[in-house]
């Protein structure tokens, strides 16, 4: 993705996940820095509304569970049918203690992807191996969503 981008630097999608994949292996801020770059750049291109999405992965992973929310919101309001937004927004409300949000949040998984069970985003969580720091933790972050789905 670094070749990639000293490649072709005006291409956003490669930017933005450069910056998403730097902040998951590095923790590292500058890595959001990157999509927001990307959707300075490029507010109209077909990937826009992943980018928000990508940008709450890494406020999750730097332990910033209230810019997670902010970043995985604008990703609904980008493309509300994009159900893998709209569960790790409901993780990250059930974390922040926002379970009301939260259950109407999964409401909005049920219509759907009505299949979609928190079983699902525990296997998901799982295989992502550098989602998370050490705050939230993985655990932490699976725990909550089924707190959330079993309420």
């Amino acid at each position: 993705l670094s070749r990639a981008v000293e490649l072709d630097p005006n291409n956003p999608h490669t930017l933005a996940v450069l910056g998403w994949q730097h902040c998951w292996l590095y923790g590292d801020k500058a890595g959001i820095e990157m999509i927001e770059t990307a959707e300075r750049r490029a507010p109209h291109h077909p990937r826009f509304s992943i980018w928000a999405h990508y940008r709450g992965h890494c406020h999750i992973r730097l332990g910033d569970v209230d810019q997670a929310i902010a970043a995985y919101q604008q990703g609904v309001a980008r493309n509300p049918g994009y159900s893998l937004n709209l569960v790790t927004l409901a993780a990250a409300q059930a974390l922040a203690g926002q379970m009301e949000d939260a259950r109407e949040t999964i409401e909005s998984i049920r219509r759907i992807a009505p299949a979609y069970s928190s079983a699902d985003f525990e296997r998901l969580a799982k295989r992502m191996v550098y989602w998370f720091g050490d705050h939230p933790s993985r655990e932490q972050m699976i725990n909550a969503l089924h707190r959330a789905y079993s309420g």
